[in-house]
């Protein structure tokens, strides 16, 4: 479906939707949106024309990841209150091509999902950073090759449960019909 701002919706996340700000990510764009008041766009510096997946932190700070306006490389963008200009992260650096999803944990972390690995072999990575609301991301771990039972795959979109217990990535295939939905532990 199409937004407000005539922009297929790709991503959301809040912390409390029903009363709060919602961060949407849109092919090409990034917006902070509530039930009663809309969607209005934020700024993003350098992105391209991309799906893009964003997460918001218990602060009400919001993030979003994409690809640069080059098509070259996954970037990631940080939102002071959701609001205003993004600011394209220092040390947010993915393995692959195809930025996947975005979320934070309970101790302030962003995790990103990278589709694919360097060699653009359908491998999703998952690296942990901490420190991005400050504008500089420091990795606490990885890449690391999300690979189920041995086998590696696509994961394209990850979230973790309200209490960080679980890890639910979803595996979106081009395929007609076929999806399917992982649990990590």
């Amino acid at each position: 479906s199409t937004s407000a701002l005539g922009l297929q919706a790709a991503d959301a996340a809040a912390e409390n939707a029903a009363n709060g700000t919602i961060v949407v990510g849109f092919v090409g764009a990034v917006a902070a949106c509530t039930l009663s008041g809309g969607c209005t766009e934020l700024t993003t510096p350098n992105m391209g024309d991309w799906f893009t997946s964003v997460a918001m932190d218990k602060s009400g700070n919001c993030y979003a990841y994409g690809l640069n306006a080059s098509f070259t490389a996954g970037a990631a963008w940080y939102y002071a209150g959701c609001t205003g200009t993004g600011v394209e992260l220092n040390g947010f650096s993915e393995p692959g091509t195809y930025p996947g999803s975005l979320d934070v944990d309970n101790q302030g972390n962003l995790l990103a999902i990278d589709q694919v690995d360097a060699s653009d072999a359908a491998d999703a990575n998952l690296t942990v950073y901490s420190g991005c609301s400050t504008g500089t991301c420091t990795v606490v771990s990885g890449p690391s090759q999300l690979s189920p039972n041995g086998s590696a795959v696509d994961e394209d979109y990850c979230r973790l449960g309200r209490q960080n217990a679980r890890f639910i990535c979803g595996d979106a295939s081009f395929e007609i019909g076929r999806a399917s939905c992982r649990e990590r532990v």
